[in-house]
């Protein structure tokens, strides 16, 4: 493996190459516009105009440095793009073109470069360790546009002469992180058995139905298929249950948890059936403890807010460890009321109570009419919000929608129990 002095040693190596080819000794390696800089003689001047990353090693781990499982760091793969270029002591165009074709002849015989030869400069580059890495250096001629060419010349404002470019790839340069390796494996599961056979394949969640009741009738469950055309809501609140249709749902013990987006929290449901492709769930209360086992925690209403919910399943067949199922998206939505539902047209000011509770950090907002308005940002959980009407016109009267929005769930207006859908009453601002 080569350290940072990679890009020196190979430009050492390319230049005692081009000694010993072209028998002189003033071979550099220099800025274009100082390569002629105290010398009259015939030379020749190796310039390394660009470096370029390697795009086939960039996300390599070096060979033999990284053992399986562990994760090993990049190195820095590099290309070296030269110019070479050819001067004449007495200024004759036809001895520096033949010094020229001298050494692209001596490079084109040469396509790598041997470690031997790169072990040899480190008298001009001590340290380096180019010649330990195991990919080979290879010169490789590169063909410049006239545009690449004027440019390249131009930028050291001097004249042109021939040249010929090449490419030296790949130049490998360690990274200086640590590679991250595991701990030796004790055992392989449960009593050493090793790898253990799932029977009847992973648990998967295809999709979620929320029934516009809010729960099932346990006595007369509708098929998997046949769930799917229920008459279902967008979102759930606190308390509803929920229907999970997948595949291999079935085993000895069946649980399903939610996890706020983002957050690292779970909460259980109580799974209340659970069939080959059809799991029901019973969402606690916003009263329920959100720690069952702990007399003197919070209620779910009081830690865990309206918003995306993460819902994933859990099946244990006989001894085998649990499977974790897919998660799928649950929109969880507020429940709200609000104060006064009527009030004369003007400004009319609004309190409107939500059930879970508004957490620091979420956007609240109420819609209504037929636009949405922010609520102010809260360093504390909030049940009351206010909100201000303003010039509600009294030429347009009449009953306006009231919705919550919280994080991009809306509460949900509707008479749950009404066989056909309609909006409740307690949703709706009376004005006169």
């Amino acid at each position: 493996m080569s350290n940072y002095k990679a890009l020196a040693s190979a430009t050492a190596t390319l230049r005692n190459l081009l000694i010993g080819g072209l028998g002189i000794n003033d071979v550099t390696a220099r800025p274009l516009d100082l390569a002629r800089k105290n010398l009259t003689g015939d030379s020749v001047n190796i310039f390394l105009y660009q470096t370029a990353i390697n795009a086939a090693w960039r996300n390599q781990e070096m060979p033999q440095q990284v053992k399986a499982g562990e994760t090993g760091q990049p190195p820095l793969p590099l290309c070296l793009y030269y110019l070479v270029t050819a001067y004449s002591g007495d200024e004759s165009e036809i001895k520096s073109q033949e010094m020229l074709g001298k050494a692209m002849s001596i490079l084109h015989d040469h396509p790598l470069l041997d470690a031997d030869e790169i072990k040899a400069t480190l008298g001009d580059v001590p340290d380096s360790t180019l010649h330990e890495q195991i990919e080979r250096v290879r010169i490789t001629p590169q063909a410049l546009t006239l545009e690449e060419v004027s440019k390249l010349w131009a930028a050291f404002q001097i004249n042109y002469r021939l040249s010929a470019a090449y490419q030296l790839s790949v130049v490998l340069i360690e990274s200086t992180r640590p590679t991250r390796s595991p701990l030796p494996v004790l055992t392989r599961g449960k009593d050493d058995r090793g790898v253990r056979s799932v029977v009847g394949g992973l648990p998967i969640l295809d999709t979620l139905r929320v029934p516009l009741a809010g729960t099932f009738d346990l006595t007369k469950l509708p098929t998997a298929e046949q769930m799917q055309f229920v008459q279902a809501l967008p979102a759930a609140q606190w308390g509803d249950q929920v229907a999970l249709i997948g595949q291999n749902l079935n085993g000895d013990t069946v649980s399903v948890t939610l996890q706020r987006q983002g957050k690292p929290e779970q909460l259980d449901a109580q799974v209340v059936f659970a069939s080959e492709s059809l799991i029901i769930a019973q969402l606690p209360k916003p009263t329920d403890l959100s720690d069952p086992q702990n007399a003197q925690s919070q209620t779910v209403g009081e830690v865990y807010p309206a918003g995306f919910y993460l819902v994933t399943a859990f099946v244990k067949r006989g001894e085998e460890v649990a499977s974790s199922s897919n998660a799928l998206m649950l929109a969880l939505a507020p429940t709200i009321t609000f104060t006064p539902t009527s009030a004369a047209a003007g400004n009319i000011q609004l309190t409107v109570t939500s059930a879970p509770l508004i957490q620091p950090g979420q956007r609240a907002s109420l819609l209504v009419r037929d636009g949405e308005i922010v609520a102010t940002a809260s360093t504390q959980p909030e049940a009351n919000l206010t909100f201000n009407l303003n010039n509600v016109p009294k030429s347009n009267p009449g009953e306006y929608l009231v919705r919550l929005r919280v994080d991009g769930v809306d509460s949900i207006p509707l008479d749950r129990q009404a066989k056909t859908p309609k909006f409740v009453d307690s949703q709706i601002l009376k004005v006169t």
